[in-house]
């Protein structure tokens, strides 16, 4: 995963995913924690991007997306 783009590269493309390099956490209002999985699927496709999937299995979302190591936004080391 040594080739990173920009993000401004990124939007030009209907698909991208990041890796947050784990899965986070999320507390709701009423309390309730979630995760999320490590790896977010994108759309640029509308008005802004959006989260439009997200999991630990890359390879999956790969397969999902046809997407491939090099449409990879990596957020954390």
């Amino acid at each position: 995963m040594d080739n990173v783009k920009s993000y401004k590269n990124y939007l030009n493309e209907r698909f991208f995913i990041t890796d947050a390099g784990y899965s986070p956490k999320i507390t709701w209002g009423d309390g309730k924690e979630t995760e999320l999985g490590r790896y977010g699927v994108w759309t640029t496709s509308g008005r802004k991007p959006q989260v439009v999937d997200q999991g630990d299995d890359l390879e999956k979302l790969f397969k999902k997306y046809k997407l491939s190591k090099d449409d990879i936004m990596i957020l954390s080391k």
